[in-house]
């Protein structure tokens, strides 16, 4: 085998992840995706195998340092085996609500930490004609944006059942290494990161200061001032701080489902046709982070009230992760690279105009005040915190009744092609963030192939009726098309079955013109250009 002497260390925000999670409220980022066709266990594994040689993160696993001083870093596990990580299950009456269920609970499950932290699940038995695949990996190894990457890097963009060449998956050897080496190296590589940590949070601190008492920009013979390139780069804008800061500081009001999460979990879904949602967003002139972010409010505010809570001069404050990857970024993607902007939008606005009026506002005044920068250089500040200290208090921090906000939203961008496993062609996508703290309900969202795919993840005591979420979405989408006049009904687009080629079948040998092949790596970054360019374009 070969052997590897390069050591990858986890970033701060990476092991964050590790350290505020428990038993039984995993940190993990997952999907349910639903194929048309009969999926065969025995031609998955060697599937899965070959896309595997090529993705090294796959084979790696989290290694605690000495007592815990110093980031964790990934290390070839010297025992791993693919099949350790690809399952199959089987429903008794192939339903949704029974997929629903069965993922609820796999998503209440820890990965194991001897191993490295991912796995999939294939599911069959699915009415229909239809098999899921079910796919899990570890907040610390990927966010939102580099896990929808890295999965869409194991499918295929064609219909065509790939030819698979059988070779025995090579795992490199991470040299053994005496404890004594090891616990000098924790020392000394945390206490280099601890000191880049403390200058970087300096160094942005006095970046911000020097442009806070800067000159205005020079002033052009129109009387309009002409701004440098660099001006204002990082500069807040005072007014909007002002106005903003009060708000997002306070606490949050705490709603029905803001109670200590202990599991197991529900996880829900429904989908909406993109296209329902655009037409909202260009007749009200927003982007379309506007209108699901409204959409969002309105939902949860439908669940509180169904709840019994009053919402008059309320707000719910929600966490919106925001990729921060440069677009000249020409890593592979792993790992996470985001900040969290928190926004708080009215809950007892009822106009739909009003309601995505009020969250774009908030969420413009927001990006001018440069809160996102804010939220980066106190994650770097706290991140001077010793790791040992960190780990004593992360599980315990968790299980406080401490409502830092009342729910995360995300959106990720997906593909715009339609994937494939083995010639099966992906139907559906609904993504799954994690739950934890007091945030008894999350919400995530995923665009693929014409759709927009929400998925609920909910504790089932601080959200027993998540049932009603996709109700009450499905419900907050219609007003607001009514709302501006948008009265025709966008019919879903009906998922034509297309044949699926038998990959067990004997072919004709025909010569063709040989493709370039690209690695798994490379693969992982196009899907991360792709994905930027997609979310800029929906953001506008």
């Amino acid at each position: 085998m070969e052997s590897s002497t390069q050591r990858e260390y986890l970033s701060f925000g990476d092991a964050l992840f590790l350290h505020l999670e428990r038993e039984g409220i995993p940190i993990n980022i997952a999907s349910v995706a639903i194929f048309e066709g009969n999926i065969r266990f025995e031609e998955l594994l060697p599937y899965v195998e070959a896309k595997l040689s090529q993705v090294p993160r796959c084979m790696q696993r989290v290694v605690e340092p000495p007592f815990n001083i110093g980031l964790p870093c990934l290390e070839y596990d010297p025992e791993f085996d693919f099949r350790n990580h690809v399952h199959e299950t089987t429903l008794k009456h192939g339903t949704d609500a029974e997929l629903k269920e069965f993922a609820g609970k796999l998503f209440s499950e820890n990965l194991d930490r001897n191993r490295p932290l991912w796995d999939f699940f294939l599911v069959r038995g699915l009415k229909r004609n239809r098999t899921a695949l079910i796919a899990r990996i570890h907040h610390s190894m990927a966010d939102g944006m580099s896990g929808v990457a890295f999965l869409n890097a194991l499918m295929d963009t064609s219909p065509e059942v790939p030819h698979l060449v059988r070779k025995k998956l090579e795992v490199p050897v991470s040299p053994p290494r005496d404890p004594a080496t090891t616990l000098l190296d924790s020392l000394t590589s945390s206490w280099f990161l601890t000191v880049q940590r403390l200058l970087n949070a300096q160094s942005d601190i006095l970046t911000m200061a020097r442009q806070i008492v800067r000159q205005p920009a020079p002033v052009n013979g129109h009387g309009a001032a002409t701004p440098s390139p660099t001006h204002h780069a990082s500069l807040p804008n005072m007014d909007d701080l002002s106005q903003i800061f009060p708000e997002i500081a306070s606490a949050p009001e705490r709603m029905p489902f803001n109670v200590v999460c202990k599991g197991p979990q529900n996880f829900d879904w429904c989908d909406i046709p993109f296209d329902s949602l655009r037409a909202v967003k260009n007749a009200f002139g927003c982007s379309f982070n506007d209108v699901a972010l409204a959409a969002v409010t309105a939902t949860f505010a439908k669940y509180a009230e169904y709840r019994g809570a009053d919402l008059n001069g309320r707000s719910l404050r929600i966490v919106v992760p925001v990729n921060t990857r440069p677009p000249e970024d020409d890593r592979s993607g792993m790992g996470n690279e985001i900040t969290f902007v928190p926004v708080a939008v009215p809950l007892d606005i009822r106009d739909p105009k009003q309601l995505i009026a009020a969250a774009h506002q908030r969420m413009t005044m927001i990006k001018q005040a440069k809160i996102a920068e804010m939220v980066m250089l106190a994650g770097a500040l706290i991140s001077a915190i010793p790791s040992p200290v960190q780990v004593l208090i992360g599980p315990l921090a968790a299980q406080l009744p401490l409502t830092l906000c009342n729910l995360i939203f995300t959106n990720v961008p997906g593909p715009r092609q339609t994937l494939y496993v083995l010639g099966h062609r992906m139907l559906k996508a609904y993504p799954y963030v994690p739950i934890g703290g007091e945030m008894g309900a999350n919400c995530a969202l995923l665009t693929y192939d014409g759709y927009a795919y929400f998925g609920f993840s909910c504790d089932s005591v601080a959200t027993p009726e998540h049932h009603l979420l996709p109700k009450f979405l499905h419900e907050t989408v219609a007003e607001f098309r009514a709302a501006f006049g948008l009265d025709e009904e966008i019919k879903p687009r009906v998922n034509k079955p297309r044949a699926v080629k038998n990959s067990s079948a004997k072919k004709r040998v025909t010569k063709r013109k040989p493709r370039a092949v690209k690695t798994s790596a490379e693969r992982v970054q196009e899907k991360l250009v792709e994905l930027e360019r997609e979310f800029a374009m929906a953001s506008d």
